[in-house]
């Protein structure tokens, strides 16, 4: 077997130089390092000294050295370290060294120093792309997982609104732009008596089977159908109608329609509320059955028990008390009248029937003539009226704005104090005339303001008046018929000011 035997000592700085790497030996006495190789290459210098070479060390990885070769040096044994270098560049070395202890002065260690940089900058690409990788793949597993998550959101969000779609107490239909009916949910179905056939039939075969009648008890033309309207692009607000259905049920419905716009405004289908008012229309044909009766079989005994009363009080042999009394009768009956007359009216207001015969009127002149009728049975000589100059005529219905003025006097007479006066103002603004009515009455709570107007409201306060809480809310009524507004302000203690505007007869044409 042959031996290899060295030519000479220049093979090993040849192999030191070929790894990038270079060794170092030291004894404590003197403490000097003597190096094979080339440490200059690496280093960039060439220390004498433990402490030199130290110094060479980036400052950051300077510690975890000093800790290894200290504690190798004290205890005898091997340290590995890495560590860059002082200076431009990222150098890495990679130092393996043993050392032996021995008694004082007497320990003694060698290491060898090789360039790994190249190595460090691959194992940090290799890391980096495994870190990308690993980044790359919790995104798609987030992403999946978002996905999954939204498709389970989505289908619970259908259900959701599917269970409200077909729970809804109103009818809710969807169109298509060609009139098909696209969804239906079981209230709509029930009230229109559609099923797929009927949902799958145009527009004009679907109402042929369903007459849509308005209010009046006309039939509604086709091109006035509310999903008709709605698919040209037209909002139609709630509107009562009667469904007239093919298996003979009639049903009142509330109708409104709109249409429903892709992105790009374009039209892609409508839809149609329904909502059941056929309970409610009854109970309101009942109340105008009973304001017609009242109308007619009161009003009448009424005018009667009026005119005797009045005819007792002219007889000249009657005495001051029959006279009196005969009075009063007549007052009770006037009051009665008047109620009854609020009733009838609210009543055909609610209805949508009441139909106004407007001319111009002068409100000055009937508010004089007004308070000389009231005088007798109202107190009627407290009202004071203030007429602004040259006022103009009003567009109203003589009849009705009759009956605003003497629910707004008879209010003020009597809820202000016997003897005070209830001052009229009349005047006239823009294109508008204002009526003022004010009184010196205890005023009204704040709390009752905003509901004064309402139906049979009666304001709480130290006194109860007789009366069923309509006059007020006819009075807003009338006025809003007429296109003009009511309101009031009050102060307790100090008496309410109720305004009305009303449009001019210039105005209206």
């Amino acid at each position: 077997m042959l031996e290899v035997q060295p030519t000479g000592e220049g093979w090993v700085a040849d192999a030191l130089a070929a790894a990038h790497a270079c060794v170092w030996r030291w004894e404590e006495t003197p403490g000097r390092l003597a190096w094979e190789g080339a440490p200059g290459a690496l280093l960039r210098a060439v220390p004498g000294t433990l402490l030199e070479l130290e110094q060479l060390v980036h400052e950051d990885d300077r510690g975890a050295r000093r800790t290894a070769v200290a504690r190798a040096l004290q205890r005898g044994g091997t340290w590995s370290c890495a560590f860059r270098l002082v200076g431009g560049g990222q150098r890495w070395v990679e130092e393996r060294g043993r050392a032996v202890a021995g008694p004082a002065g007497g320990a003694r260690a060698s290491a060898l120093l090789v360039d790994v940089s190249q190595r460090r900058e691959a194992e940090e690409a290799l890391e980096l792309r495994l870190r990308l990788e690993a980044r790359e793949r919790h995104q798609a597993q987030l992403a999946t997982g978002t996905a999954e998550a939204a498709l389970r959101a989505l289908a619970r969000s259908e259900a959701y609104l599917e269970s409200i779609f077909a729970s809804m107490t109103d009818g809710l239909v969807l169109f298509a732009p060609d009139g098909r009916i696209t969804r239906m949910n079981p209230t709509a179905a029930q009230m229109l008596g559609f099923g797929e056939a009927e949902a799958a039939m145009t527009t004009a075969e679907r109402m042929s089977r369903v007459h849509l009648l308005d209010v009046d008890g006309k039939v509604v033309p086709h091109e006035r159908l509310p999903v008709v309207l709605a698919l040209r692009g037209e909002l139609v607000r709630a509107q009562p109608y009667c469904l007239d259905l093919a298996d003979g049920r009639k049903t009142w419905a509330v109708c409104g329609a709109a249409p429903i716009r892709a992105p790009d405004g374009s039209i892609g289908g409508a839809v149609l509320t329904l909502g059941d008012v056929t309970r409610l229309r009854e109970v309101q044909e009942q109340r105008e059955d009973l304001s017609r009766m009242i109308s007619h079989d009161l009003r009448t005994p009424l005018g009667v028990i009026l005119a005797q009363a009045k005819l007792i009080g002219r007889r000249a042999e009657a005495t001051d008390a029959v006279r009196t009394r005969a009075d009063a009768i007549a007052t009770s009956a006037q009051r009665m009248t008047s109620m009854l007359n609020d009733l009838v009216e609210s009543t055909l207001l609610e209805a949508g029937k009441l139909r106004l015969e407007r001319e111009p009127v002068d409100l000055a002149a009937m508010a004089r003539d007004l308070r000389g009728r009231l005088a007798a049975p109202y107190d009627g000589e407290r009202i004071r009226i203030e007429e602004g100059p040259q006022l103009p005529k009003v567009s109203a219905d003589p009849a009705r704005l009759e009956r605003v003025l003497v629910n707004l006097f008879t209010n003020a007479l009597k809820y202000s104090e016997p003897g005070t006066e209830v001052l009229v103002r009349l005047g006239g603004q823009e294109a508008e005339v204002v009526l003022e009515v004010v009184d010196r009455g205890p005023g009204i709570e704040p709390a009752d303001l905003p509901h004064l107007f309402e139906r049979y409201f009666r304001a709480l306060g130290h006194r109860r008046y007789e009366g069923m809480g309509l006059g007020l809310y006819t009075a807003r009524c009338l006025v809003e018929a007429h296109g003009g507004t009511i309101a009031v302000h009050s102060e307790r203690g100090r008496g309410s000011t109720f305004r009305v505007r009303l449009p001019t007869a210039d105005r209206l044409g």
